[in-house]
This record gives structure tokens, C-alpha cells and sequence, in this order.
């Protein structure tokens, strides 16, 4: 059996294929959004909710697992840091599959960052902040634009998990975009305009995660953005591509799992 750790696009596009081609895999995903997304079109097998490290070998040994695909954001360090345990703990293969990086240019309004609390340095009194870093990063991002009197504005995912979490932060309906990607340069643009951004957050997503048009748009208004850099972790075995992943099942021993 094969356990997909997923919570991306590729995760999608990994679970999809795994199932086409006949191998017995189980996703896993934290979020009731993640695992509607994931059943669109499949059938398969799918665990919701978030798993520790005692959880997550508990279902490698129940399901028999032999090899974990680990498809999560890039920013999720922490289930991949288990994932890694758990696989070496058992003697089971682990498989990091890991979205291709996006150059970042050098430009005077771009500025990374290794930790989210290093935001705080480049706030200004009554800037409008306008941040894409999803709902995780609102417990730490809120405290730190209040201290700086600073403004918020949110696009997050339109989920009742998501738009609840805003709420009971504080968040009016007014600081709150819930809408679903992927965004345009133009899109990026008029949202940007209409809530009179002056500072723009974004993760280090990648093409995939829209950071390219993301940060086209805050450049051609000149507008800052900040990019807070993927955590660095020291992977087992990294692929960048499902097709990868599913060339290496092929032509090693686990073919024999193929229904």
C-alpha cells in the first residue's frame, strides 16, 4: 500500500494518477477542503485530519504501507518532518515530492524573509497590509499588525473552517477576501488597487502557488512585497514531478504492488 500525504495541487495530480495506473494508495489530508478537492473525480480511499507522529504510524501499520509519498505545501515542515521519522522508525520507503522553485529576481521592492516575524521591520503605521499567507499565518501576523497600527487585509481560502478561524480572530468582513485561485496578474491587480494595498505578503510558492503573477502585479504598481522563504528540511529523497515518483514505483521493487 502506498500512503499519499497530500494537501497540493500535485497531490491531487499524484492521487489521480496513482489510482489510473492500479496502485493501492490512501491520501491523507488535514482539511475537509483538502479532501473534497481530492475526491473530485476519484473514488480512492481518504483519511481527514491532522495526525502526529504516534497517528501517523499507526496508519502505516494498519494499512500496511510499504511506501509514503509525501505531497504536502512546502511550508508544511511539520508533517514532513514526522513523515520522515515515521518512515525510517519502520524501514518504509519515503518519497518527498517537492514543486520546483521559482527564481526570484533581485529588486529593490522584493525582500525575503526566513521567519514570519520578521514582518514587523518593514510595517508602517496605517499601511494597508494585504497578505496571501493563508489562515495558519493569522495568529502570529495579527498580534504584529496591531503592534505597528498598521491595516489588514486577508485573502484566504472560502471555507467555513477558514472564514470561522477569521472570525473568532477578530477579523470583520471588511479585512476578509475568500475566494479561490489560481489568480491572474490583472485579478492580483484590481484586488490590490481596490483595498489600497501598500505591502504585499506572499510565501514562496512557486509558479504553481501564483507567486509569479503575484509579485508581476505588486511591481507594476510599485508596490513592496515581502516573500517568506520555504523552511529549509533536509528531505530523504526528493522528486519534483508525480510522473517521477510514478517512474520510480515502476521500475523498482514495489511494482508488485500494482493491483
Amino acid at each position: 500500500m502506498i500512503l499519499l500525504l497530500a494537501g497540493t495541487y500535485e497531490g491531487r495530480q499524484m492521487f489521480a494518477l496513482l489510482q489510473e495506473e492500479g496502485w493501492p494508495v490512501i491520501a491523507s489530508t488535514v482539511s475537509s477542503y483538502g479532501a473534497e478537492t481530492l475526491t473530485a473525480g476519484t473514488d480512492g480511499e481518504i483519511v481527514r485530519g491532522e495526525l502526529d507522529k504516534a497517528g501517523l504510524i499507526a496508519l502505516i501499520k494498519a494499512k500496511d504501507v510499504s511506501v509514503l509519498i509525501d505531497a504536502t505545501h512546502p511550508f508544511a515542515f511539520r508533517i514532513s518532518t514526522l513523515a520522515m521519522q515515521a518512515a525510517e522508525e519502520l524501514k518504509i520507503d519515503y518519497l518527498r515530492l517537492e514543486r520546483k522553485a521559482m527564481v526570484i529576481p533581485e529588486h529593490p521592492l522584493v525582500s525575503r524573509i526566513k521567519q514570519l516575524e520578521e514582518i514587523e521591520d518593514y510595517l508602517k503605521p496605517e499601511q494597508v497590509v494585504f497578505s496571501t499567507l493563508g489562515s495558519k499565518a493569522l495568529p502570529t501576523l495579527i498580534p504584529i499588525v496591531k503592534r505597528k497600527k498598521a491595516r489588514l487585509v486577508v485573502r484566504v481560502l472560502p471555507t467555513a473552517e477558514v472564514l470561522r478561524e477569521c472570525e473568532q480572530l477578530g477579523l470583520n468582513a471588511e479585512q476578509i477576501i475568500a475566494v479561490k485561485g489560481p489568480f491572474s496578474k490583472d485579478l492580483n491587480q484590481q484586488l490590490f488597487m481596490h483595498y489600497q494595498a501598500g505591502l504585499i505578503l506572499s510565501k514562496e510558492s512557486g509558479i504553481v502557488g501564483g507567486l509569479d503573477t503575484k509579485m508581476e502585479a505588486a511591481l507594476d504598481l510599485d508596490l513592496p512585497i515581502l516573500v517568506l522563504s520555504v523552511p529549509e528540511l533536509d528531505y530523504a529523497t526528493v522528486m519534483h514531478s508525480p510522473q517521477e515518483i510514478l517512474e520510480y514505483l515502476r521500475i523498482s521493487k514495489f511494482n508488485c504492488l500494482k493491483i
